[in-house]
């Protein structure tokens, strides 16, 4: 269990944040209230449109999606048996983020267990091999 001190710690830490977060809104809204016009998207860096995340989420499809929606997807959207690899390669070039240490064995267990739920959306046809369910 966390010592007072060590939950002291992460607060200051997460004030100090809050803090600098407080001062940009303050400035934005300062700059805003000037009247000073705002060109492209300042949670990109004022790049980004709409066509352009658009474009993004058609090259990053599996952006925001749980693990069995993203390898659901993956495997409908293939049409074919992939093995855990292939499917680990598609789903994370594809924007799916884990923090996982080892990715192969994670997707591997989770594969196995997603696998084994009542009705589930794919299943393993071979050794590694995965296939969606019809």
């Amino acid at each position: 269990m966390a010592s007072a001190g060590e939950y002291d710690t992460f607060l200051e830490s997460l004030k100090k944040q809050r803090d600098l977060l407080n001062a940009a809104i303050v400035a934005l809204e300062a700059v805003r209230d000037a009247g000073v016009p705002l060109k492209g998207n300042p949670l990109t860096n004022g790049s980004a449109s709409s066509g352009d995340i658009q474009n993004k989420k058609r090259n990053k499809p599996y952006v925001g999606l749980t693990f069995i929606e993203s390898v659901t997807k993956v495997l409908s959207d293939s049409g074919k048996n992939m093995t855990t690899g292939e499917i680990m390669k598609a789903v994370i070039e594809g924007g799916f983020t884990t923090n996982s240490q080892n990715a192969r064995n994670t997707f591997s267990t989770m594969l196995h267990k997603y696998s084994k739920n009542k009705n589930p959306p794919f299943k393993m046809v071979d050794r590694a091999t995965w296939r969606i369910v019809d």
